[in-house]
């Protein structure tokens, strides 16, 4: 099918290219290519979109320059702007993505879904009634299995610090900000990921690891020097309730920019192992700890 403009067809075997709208009342199997749009009952194949693609059912691979509405998807679909689905099976790709139920891998700017079953990676994970599976991102925020942890701590690298944990107890994010007084008197701040698993049958033990970045600034904010950490802490949690203590060994990376002659600041007072200098920055490794309380 052949289409200048506009085409209009029960069905399709093969290939059909529309110029502007191509329309199928019944189902294209094989190819088919929209300069602007199509309205589909069924696909099984390719379908390519220049701006938009609706259909009752996709099986295999729908590209839309703008967005996709489509109520049962399997395949890949790739939308530029909006992928909107009532259950999707496969891998979507778009800037927003939202979907009543998904299995497999989601990936976009925004992902908003009733459930999801798989991996979804994005700024913002938001899931407004199951989450099995692993969200990835800067925002996760899942309503029933949600984790949702506030914690006070001191380590080596942050005298005293406070954290907020927010995601699923697989995966959350960590947000963090602290204060230095053992060696320079610096402020910080802290991003990671984490995860919680339970080591008993009465879930009041669990090993928790994680990792964290932090940037630390001086107090007065002057004199600004480049110094950042990355923590990988081993932790294990004992838990009374809604309360639980916690110690973690750790193991931190170091990275200090040179200024002035001077190598970042000095952010904890256990010595690191020996360090590997050049003439722009510092790279040091060191042992340390963290312990503190959590409060769910």
């Amino acid at each position: 099918s052949l289409n200048i403009g506009y085409g209009r067809t029960g069905g399709v075997n093969g290939v059909e290219v529309s110029g502007l709208i191509g329309v199928n009342q019944g189902v294209a199997n094989g190819l088919q290519v929209n300069g602007l749009l199509s309205i589909v009952h069924k696909v099984n194949g390719i379908q390519v979109n220049g701006l938009a693609g609706g259909a009752d059912a996709v099986y295999g691979l729908q590209v839309n320059g703008l967005g996709g509405v489509v109520a049962d998807f399997k395949g890949i679909q790739i939308n530029g702007l909006l992928g909107l689905t009532n259950k999707f099976t496969g891998v979507q790709l778009s800037t927003v993505n939202i979907a009543n139920k998904v299995s497999g891998l989601q990936l976009g700017v925004v992902n908003i879904n009733r459930e999801t079953r798989g991996l979804q990676i994005g700024i913002v994970n938001i899931n407004r009634d199951k989450m099995d599976g692993l969200p990835i991102g800067l925002v996760n925020i899942a309503k029933y299995n949600r984790y949702s942890q506030w914690e006070l701590f001191s380590s080596d690298i942050v005298n005293i610090g406070a954290s907020y944990k927010l995601g699923t107890r697989k995966f959350y994010n960590i947000y963090s900000i602290g204060y230095n007084f053992f060696e320079d008197q610096l402020f910080s701040a802290g991003f990671g990921f984490g995860s919680n698993w339970t080591i008993d049958k009465n879930n009041k033990y669990q090993f928790q690891p994680e990792l964290v970045n932090y940037t630390y600034f001086p107090t007065d904010f002057e004199d600004m020097r480049y110094t950042s950490a990355t923590q990988l802490k081993l932790g294990f949690v004992r838990s009374f309730g809604k309360v639980g203590i916690f110690f973690a060994p750790s193991i931190y990376l170091s990275v200090m920019d040179k200024k002035e002659g001077v190598y970042g600041y000095k952010i904890s007072p256990i010595k690191a192992f020996p360090t590997k200098e050049n003439s722009g920055n510092k790279i040091a490794v060191g042992l340390g700890y963290t312990f503190g309380i959590n409060l769910r």
